[in-house]
C-alpha cells in the first residue's frame, strides 16, 4: 500500500482493561476515527488493518479508547503499544476540534433497564482507565468506559441509554 495515501490519526499508547481495549493518543488536528473503515497499524513497517467494535469508541479531549474486532485480551493488547495508527486520507474528515468537550456531554443517561442514571458531566482520563463521571444527583457514578456499550442515544433529547456492568450504581 502506498503510504502517500494515508494520515497518521494516532499512536498506541496504552490498554485499557483486560478486554482488549487500548487507548490511543490522536495527533492534531483531532480527527474522528471512523469505525466503518478499518484503521492500519504499522507492526515492524507492515501496516495491518484494524476493524473497530462500533460501540467502543469514547473520545476525550486528545484520546480516544476503543478495542478492535481481533484484539481480545489485555496480552495481546500490550503489544500493541507504540505502534502508529494510520487511516486512508481520503476518507477522514478533517475538521480542527476546537472543543474539549466528550461527545455525551450533558446528554441524561439511562441504564439498560431505563433508570435514570443521571447528567454526563465528561470524562475523568485516568491513564489506563478513563472512567465516564454522571451527576446522579446525590452522588456522582464512575463508570469505565470500555465497560459500556452504547444503546441509543437521541441528539434531539440529548438522552443516551448506556448497558453498564450490574451493581455498579449499588457502589
Amino acid at each position: 500500500m502506498d503510504r502517500g495515501n494515508l494520515t497518521k490519526i494516532a499512536t498506541i499508547y496504552n490498554y485499557l482493561g483486560s478486554n482488549g481495549g487500548v487507548v490511543l493518543n490522536l495527533e492534531p488536528p483531532f480527527l474522528e476515527i471512523i469505525t466503518e473503515e478499518p484503521v492500519l497499524v504499522d507492526i515492524d513497517g507492515y501496516l495491518v488493518p484494524f476493524f473497530i467494535e462500533d460501540d467502543s469508541v469514547f473520545y476525550n479531549k486528545k484520546t480516544v479508547s476503543l478495542r478492535f474486532t481481533t484484539i481480545k485480551s489485555q496480552k495481546s493488547a500490550s503489544t500493541l503499544i507504540g505502534r502508529s495508527v494510520y487511516a486512508l486520507t481520503e476518507s477522514l474528515d478533517i475538521e480542527e476540534d476546537d472543543e474539549d468537550v466528550f461527545e455525551y456531554e450533558d446528554y441524561t443517561a439511562y441504564d439498560q433497564n431505563d433508570l435514570l442514571l443521571g447528567t454526563i458531566k465528561g470524562v475523568d482520563d485516568i491513564p489506563g482507565n478513563p472512567l465516564l463521571v454522571v451527576d446522579g444527583g446525590a452522588k456522582e457514578i464512575l463508570i469505565p468506559l470500555l465497560a459500556i456499550e452504547v444503546l441509543n442515544a437521541d441528539e434531539d433529547s440529548k438522552t443516551i441509554k448506556i448497558s453498564i456492568p450490574e451493581g455498579l450504581t449499588d457502589i
